[in-house]
């Protein structure tokens, strides 16, 4: 579980999952590019040194179905009946 800790990046209220980074001095990388070259990163975060490419990790709760039906299938046969929702909303 260390290496996870090392992977997270809490701003405020935001975290935020650490995908790579690049150097500062690296200077044929844009924020952009850095974006793009890992596709999942919504984000890039920069510190003195290093360009963080990050995924912004939201809370999410679920509300799961029943009824007759799904009642009697196992809940992993179910899963997909379930209806994420974000806690925060998106601007």
């Amino acid at each position: 579980m260390d290496k996870l800790k090392d992977k997270l990046i809490t701003i405020n209220d935001d975290r935020f999952y650490v995908l790579g980074r690049v150097s500062v001095e690296n200077q044929k990388y844009t924020p952009e590019d850095i974006k793009i070259m890992w596709g999942l990163a919504d984000t890039v975060l920069k510190n003195n040194e290093y360009y963080y490419a990050c995924m912004k990790l939201i809370d999410a709760e679920y509300i799961e179905i029943q009824n007759s039906e799904t009642d009697k299938k196992t809940k992993t046969e179910n899963w997909h009946r379930r209806v994420f929702i974000p806690k925060t909303s998106w601007v």
